[in-house]
């Protein structure tokens, strides 16, 4: 028979997820016997389920005396109250990921609003929350519940604990368990296990990395429920994976594991230098690697992206508009649509789009549609030579640039400034442009090679 919550579509609705976890937290349903099976429970008793939050927060277990659990509680995914047997009070906030992304800031305000900090919106703002306001720090406990290992983001991550499904299945499941929450954990189980089966097999699934841009209706589900014909639509759950729409979380879970086999533990490079995200379905790596800052103050950035088979390094600009930006650029690019490097290598241009506001210009040069059909060894090879070539590229566009500011720009004294080279500024040169890395900064900033291990 058909699991329930499969049945019911829910496997990727965050909101399900959260009821049933509040549902499974909460005294209305203290330990409860099957009326069929005498042996098996269909609910948690106290203990376990004080156990079990314990767990989900990564703090010491201890028994309460009371779990009350809220949903969608001025947007938190899961509030929980407990108090211990002489009454003293805890809040527990619970943000739970699927298949959605961190946005605006989100943690932070939540954090806000259990200390109280949270405003209204309008004329006359007050507190959105002040009820626990008055619990102390310690008292205030946040995990972060996530299908694939994602950091928090914001001023408060150090409150925030990482909780993976695939842990907290493992905690909630047992054998005397039967009923509803027998059914849930069997959700949790095929959820977690199409992800570990992916992540081992991910050649099996062409179905991930074509479809994540397609809606249901428009994915050829006979084919890919025909799993064991063709080369790389025969992995086990890759049915399972389409009907639930799982092609881009589990792009974006592949993207991370590779790149940091990729860069390894023996290079320095920070989380906020790197993350993954999508556009249109499809899982996109981007890898921030610094800013070139002209004298008069405009910051252009340097960043690397990988999507779909595809490298491209972008340089883009906040603050100054597309006309302005562009026409700086150009001077490099000639207003062309390809660009050939010191190594004859032609890479394509890319300018906004004709509807976009954004200041930015990128080169792009693909690597195959079938990139993922690799060994892992055969992949990382290819994005070393790859990465490598970006390397060579933005030094020598970062080059260019400098010169046809100095030439062409009011922003600098070509009598004072000459043309200075941006791995590595003479300290006589310091009213030069600077480039400002991510493992440093000004004339004697080091080598791009520092910043993006290539070799």
């Amino acid at each position: 028979m058909k699991n329930f919550f499969n049945a019911v579509g829910v496997a990727d609705m965050e909101r399900v997820h959260s009821a049933m976890i509040a549902w499974i937290l909460d005294d209305e349903n203290e330990n409860t016997l099957s009326s069929t099976n005498p042996s098996q429970f269909t609910t948690f008793s106290k203990k376990e389920r004080s156990c079990l939050l314990c767990e989900l927060f990564g703090v010491d277990k201890k028994e309460f005396q009371s779990i009350k659990t809220h949903v969608e509680w001025y947007d938190i995914d899961i509030l929980i109250e407990t108090k211990d047997s002489v009454g003293n009070e805890e809040v527990w906030v619970i943000e739970n990921k699927v298949k959605s992304n961190q946005h605006s800031n989100q943690l932070d305000k939540y954090v806000n609003i259990i200390k109280g900090n949270e405003n209204t919106k309008g004329k006359n703002p007050q507190p959105l929350c002040t009820k626990y306001k008055d619990v102390s720090d310690d008292k205030q406990h946040y995990c972060f519940l996530t299908l694939i290992e994602e950091k928090p983001q914001g001023t408060h991550i150090n409150l925030w604990h990482n909780c993976l499904y695939s842990n907290f299945y493992s905690w909630l499941s047992k054998p005397t368990l039967s009923g509803i929450v027998k059914e849930y954990a069997d959700c949790l189980s095929e959820l977690t296990g199409a992800l570990k089966d992916f992540l081992n097999k991910y050649q099996d699934y062409k179905n991930v990395f074509s479809d994540g841009s397609k809606k249901k209706e428009d994915k050829d589900l006979v084919q890919i429920k025909n799993n064991n014909k063709g080369q790389y639509n025969k992995g086990q759950y890759a049915p399972y994976i389409a009907e639930y729409g799982l092609e881009t979380i589990f792009q974006k879970c592949f993207l991370a594991e590779m790149w940091k086999k990729y860069i390894g533990e023996k290079y320095i490079f920070h989380d906020e230098d790197w993350s993954i995200s999508e556009t249109n379905g499809t899982a996109l790596l981007d890898i921030r690697l610094g800013e070139i800052i002209l004298k008069s103050g405009d910051t252009h950035h340097v960043q690397i992206e990988f999507q779909n088979g595809t490298f491209k390094i972008q340089f883009y600009q906040i603050n100054e508009s597309k006309e302005k930006f562009l026409e700086k650029w150009k001077k490099i690019f000639n207003g062309g649509k390809s660009y050939k490097d010191k190594n004859n290598k032609t890479w394509k241009v890319n300018y906004p789009k004709s509807n976009s506001n954004r200041s930015y210009i990128s080169i792009s040069k693909k690597i195959g549609n079938n990139w993922w059909g690799k060994s892992d060894v055969e992949i990382l090879n290819q994005w070393r030579d790859n990465l490598g070539k970006c390397d060579d590229a933005l030094k020598q566009i970062i080059k260019e640039f400098i010169k046809a500011i100095v030439q062409f720009s009011t922003d600098f004294s070509p009598k004072r400034v000459g043309v200075a080279c941006w791995t590595r500024w003479p300290r006589s040169r310091q009213t030069a442009p600077m480039w400002r890395g991510r493992s440093g900064s000004g004339p004697s900033a080091p080598a791009l090679r520092t910043h993006l291990p290539t070799r």
